[in-house]
């Protein structure tokens, strides 16, 4: 059981009059309420995730490292995907963890409706801080694989310089863009529960399309496929990391990309969310 249910006697508050519509500004104040309770539950969720395991929380270690290493062994060693990368390692790491947090977070958002179901049911709090708290989980767990790319990269010959002062701006432009892209999967999946096994498919595609594995200027050749790639804003992210730590060049549309998908998709997709919030406690 989500410990969101366990806990809802933190929540003291009566239950939600579904005829009634609140505003945006009332809703988001209602919100900023209950940032104790997402904080709670994000911590109690980042405790529980690895309880039943004989390593426990060493899990979150070892999980980035085992990852980065099968990965390393098979496009680096085997296929060669390296091409253009001097320091492939760190180049690999920084892809496949900054890819990994974006999709939990909008994967988790997706379900976080139809797995606090219970919790929706008993009290009176706006429905987007499911969503919300699923992103503050993920960026409590982000941390670990966060400093195993930093330490990779010092290890590997990457210096340490001004530009990882970047590094805290750009995770935040990138889970405001993927709280907000999990409002928009938590509303589809809500009334379609399908949409959470096609959002796996789509990221599994996306994988292949996000430059994870690979230098997009060497291997992305035609006009036409190139374009499709730089409108995919997983890419921007993933590049702006590598930039700050690899000084891996990026373009100002590049940054410019990042940035408004850092504020059309919260504002869009909880905007989108809340307009069926009388919806979210019926079954």
């Amino acid at each position: 059981m989500s410990p969101m249910v366990n806990e809802s006697n933190r929540l003291e508050a009566p239950l939600a009059d579904p005829s009634r519509r609140r505003s945006v500004r009332e809703d988001l104040r209602r919100i900023w309420n209950r940032r104790d309770f997402m904080l709670f539950a994000a911590g109690s969720d980042l405790r529980t995730q690895q309880m039943d395991t004989v390593l426990g929380n060493v899990w979150h270690v070892l999980n980035p490292l085992l990852q980065i290493s099968v990965y390393f062994i098979v496009f680096g060693l085997i296929l060669g995907t390296d091409r253009g990368v001097g320091n492939f390692l760190p180049f690999l790491a920084i892809g496949i963890f900054g890819f990994g947090y974006m999709r939990r977070v909008i994967l988790g958002g997706a379900k976080s409706l139809y797995k606090n179901r219970g919790l929706i049911h008993s009290i009176s709090a706006p429905r987007a801080i499911f969503p919300i708290a699923v992103m503050l989980t993920e960026a409590a767990a982000f941390g670990f694989p966060f400093m195993v790319m930093l330490v990779v990269a010092v290890v590997t010959g990457e210096s340490v310089s001004l530009r990882w002062l970047i590094l805290l701006p750009v995770f935040v432009l990138q889970s405001m863009f993927a709280v907000g892209m999990g409002f928009i999967a938590a509303r589809i999946t809500f009334y379609f529960r399908d949409f959470e096994n096609i959002l796996e498919f789509l990221f599994r595609m996306a994988f292949y399309f996000s430059g994870v594995l690979f230098l997009v200027d060497k291997f992305v050749r035609n006009p036409t496929a190139r374009q499709i790639v730089d409108l995919n804003p997983l890419l921007d992210y993933i590049s702006l990391y590598r930039w700050a730590v690899m000084d891996i060049p990026v373009g100002s549309r590049l940054v410019l990309s990042a940035i408004g998908w850092a504020i059309v998709a919260p504002v869009a997709g909880y905007l989108w969310f809340q307009r069926r919030e009388r919806d979210y406690g019926r079954e």
